[in-house]
């Protein structure tokens, strides 16, 4: 993230946000967290290592499947804004923008 743009480093969160799947612990996992220092955004960011791209695809695929799930169950205090899938640059990638309750 740039610093220039407002984005500072911060510490992961001790639990994930709603809907959220939870990532593995281990050294294969880097997590990392940005918060906009006016309270508006945060980005919690999950690289996983993975050792075939047949594994990577399904573990990817299980994830935004287990997301939108659980988005669109939530109720009226959830909401799905957007799905960005990022294919063919090498790694893949997915971006979901949902509204959820706040974590307690």
């Amino acid at each position: 993230m740039d610093p220039e743009a407002g984005w500072v480093e911060t510490e992961p969160p001790a639990e994930p946000w709603p809907c959220a799947p939870q990532p593995p612990n281990g050294e294969h996992v880097l997590r990392r967290s940005f918060d906009y220092p006016d309270g508006d955004g945060r980005i919690d960011q999950v690289v996983e290592a993975t050792t075939t791209a047949d594994e990577a695809a399904a573990r990817l695929s299980a994830s935004r499947d287990a997301v939108v799930s659980c988005v669109e169950e939530g109720g009226s205090d959830f909401a799905l804004d957007q799905i960005w899938s990022v294919t063919g640059v090498g790694d893949e990638t997915i971006l979901i923008r949902y509204w959820a309750p706040p974590r307690q």
